[in-house]
């Protein structure tokens, strides 16, 4: 069985929701890592063998990451680190993950193809056609997905 074929809608995001929603998640995950330095005994710290110097390196480092994104830097990099399942692709725009559209074929080999509209699918089917599994209705539901999202992205993992 080949890797999966998710698909992605796309998105409007802009940069000032991405920041808040970024900053959001960061501050979370540096409350975690003070908890972990706090406590000696915390089970990801014992299961990780993390040691105080380490955990102290890391609460540095996330604090410096938000203070710069507090500055407005970083764009790029705060739309590429979104906390729910997205990706954001320089010059092609905002994407987030399709939960009823994924996996219209498998393929193997985990193909690095990215794939922005219905004609550009095709011809990836019909130049990789031999390593590619389909369904019985893998048409049908690639024309759901880029009748629904023309302008969607599909990519493989």
């Amino acid at each position: 069985m080949g890797c999966h074929t998710w698909c992605a809608y796309k998105a409007d995001r802009p940069i000032e929701v991405a920041r808040k929603l970024w900053i959001k998640e960061q501050i979370k995950l540096i409350n975690l890592w003070k908890e972990m330095l706090d406590n000696p005994k915390h089970e990801l710290r014992c299961n990780m063998r993390w040691t105080e110097e380490y955990i102290q390196y890391i609460v540095k480092v996330f604090e410096r990451q938000l203070r710069m994104v507090e500055k407005g830097l970083c764009n790029v990099a705060v739309m590429n680190k979104q906390p729910d399942l997205s990706y954001y692709i320089e010059g092609k725009g905002f994407f987030k993950n399709c939960d009823d559209h994924a996996n219209q074929f498998r393929i193997g080999g985990y193909p690095e193809d990215q794939i922005f509209s219905k004609e550009e699918c095709l011809k990836f089917i019909e130049k990789n056609k031999d390593k590619i599994e389909f369904f019985d209705d893998t048409y049908k539901r690639l024309d759901d997905f880029w009748d629904m999202y023309p302008d969607g992205y599909m990519h493989f993992g």
